[in-house]
């Protein structure tokens, strides 16, 4: 299983995802990564599912590294963060594409999934 999390500025989602789909999530509160308390409420959603990896796109800079050395701490891998250099299956045409929130690329993977996009001419 896949552990992912989309770090919003109210809620943490979180997925566990097998081969083709998510089989299930829940919501937290982001506010839980500062206070004390997320990790306990990660521990029960994942249960005993066997990880294999996690991946995280977050807007909020000051909980991804609490995120990340959760991961490495418990489970000794490291998570993937969507950013501009990790994305694939969608090209950016973008001056500065470091300034792209990860959601909007989590959302750009969405569409091309799900209804295709332009091949990149070279």
């Amino acid at each position: 299983m896949i552990l992912l999390f989309d770090i919003g500025n109210t809620h943490t989602h979180l997925g566990l995802a097998g081969r083709k789909r998510v089989v299930k999530q829940i919501n937290i509160l982001t506010s839980k990564w500062f206070a004390g308390g997320a990790e306990k409420l990660v521990l029960k959603f994942i249960g005993r599912a066997v990880l294999e990896g996690a991946v995280l796109c977050s807007v909020v800079p000051r909980a991804t590294p609490l995120v990340c050395a959760m991961v490495r701490r418990r489970w000794h891998f490291d998570c993937l963060q969507l950013t501009p250099k990790t994305l694939r299956g969608v090209g950016i045409d973008y001056p500065r594409p470091n300034t792209i929130g990860p959601d909007r690329l989590a959302n750009a993977v969405a569409v091309a999934r799900h209804y295709g996009a332009p091949r990149r001419r070279r």
